[in-house]
């Protein structure tokens, strides 16, 4: 028979209580350091939520090998740096197990960027980093990290996600078989100046060398991505999609909007079997000399791409090497931004910056 049990803070919650189908409930106020360990089996869920009415804070959220456990924050929960906790921590770590979901969270290493330099970005904590497998990272907000989401799991989602305000990527995707779907991701800021910033970056981390790595079955579609550099507030050019080191196979990548102020709008190093469609890349500085294309090409061993499909995007310029099928597309010029994405259209991403 499933059980309710109560989590208050300041007090030692002995989790190994805790069976599958039970609901744990946060009681409002500070909990610090919130650490679930060996929680949930394959039989059914454990929902974590806050008690009706609470407002809960947390340091960091850690999910140590837990199976189906789904944290769910419906919009009371904020989880934020505090203290000296080194920015190598992430605020959320999902390590190992599977099937575990965290979604409805406020994310972030403090409320407001105000007055950051790139002092204060290198010192911003890592959003979310799951490396358990079939999990899903939902409907939280993301802003002022290092990097925003990691799937290092394999078949992990990213989806439903607004992140703003990063120093080093949006989203990395570095298992087999995840997905970023229907994010929003906008507003890099300069930290580390010999990083290239990254909406969604992609490589294989299971490779011992991310040159032969070869990254299978990601999916990304329907995100929006938003850069302005000449916007005030200290932003960075950001590239919007790459794939740049060892093979993409086998990837989906469709209906992305991708406004941004840098060359790479989507580009895949060496790609086999991959599918680019029905996205629209454009710049988000008419006049500057930096307009983003889709590319397809070789990385630095200099392997060709195969087989790949390009149709129905719209794009500044399109830059396909290899064996590829290209159909629908349509390249544009600065002057048609205006009528895909208005100025008025931009206000509210421009507006917060700050």
């Amino acid at each position: 028979m499933a059980t309710t049990h109560f989590v208050i803070p300041g007090t030692v919650f002995a989790w190994n209580r805790v069976k599958s189908g039970d609901m744990v409930l946060l009681k409002s106020g500070d909990h610090g350091d919130l650490i679930i360990n060996n929680v949930g089996d394959h039989t059914a869920l454990v929902n974590v939520i806050p008690e009706n009415g609470a407002i809960i804070t947390l340091n960091r959220l850690v999910i140590n090998t837990c199976t189906n456990l789904v944290f769910n924050g419906k919009g009371k929960v904020t989880i934020r740096s505090k203290g000296q906790t080194s920015a190598d921590v992430p605020l959320v770590s999902v390590l190992g197990g599977q099937g575990n979901v965290v979604q409805w969270c406020y994310i972030h290493t403090a409320a407001s960027r105000t007055g950051w330099q790139a002092a204060q970005w290198l010192k911003a904590r890592d959003g979310v980093f799951v490396a358990g497998d079939d999990c899903k990272i939902s409907n939280n907000t993301i802003h002022n990290v290092r990097t925003g989401i990691t799937l290092r799991g394999w078949s992990c989602d990213a989806m439903s996600n607004t992140i703003d305000g990063f120093c080093v990527d949006g989203i990395r995707m570095l298992a087999d078989y995840t997905t970023a779907a229907d994010n929003v991701i906008m507003h890099s800021f300069m930290g580390n100046p010999n990083n290239h910033n990254d909406a969604i970056q992609l490589w294989s981390a299971s490779a011992a060398n991310p040159q032969e790595g070869i990254l299978n079955g990601v999916i990304i579609q329907r995100n929006r991505i938003f850069n302005r550099s000449t916007a005030p507030g200290g932003l960075r050019e950001m590239q919007g999609i790459g794939c740049f080191d060892g093979v993409i196979r086998r990837a989906l990548i469709r209906d992305n909007l991708v406004q941004t102020d840098h060359y790479h709008g989507i580009t895949l190093g060496v790609a086999e079997y991959c599918t680019i469609s029905g996205n629209t890349v454009i710049g988000s500085d008419p006049a500057g000399i930096r307009q983003p294309w889709i590319m397809i090409g070789t990385n630095k061993t200099n392997r060709l791409s195969w087989r790949n499909t390009v149709t129905g995007n719209k794009a500044m310029d399109f830059k396909l090497t290899g064996n590829y099928t290209a159909s629908g597309n349509q390249d544009l010029e600065p002057t048609q931004v205006a009528s895909l994405m208005p100025m008025d259209a931009l206000e509210p991403l421009l507006s917060a910056v700050a």
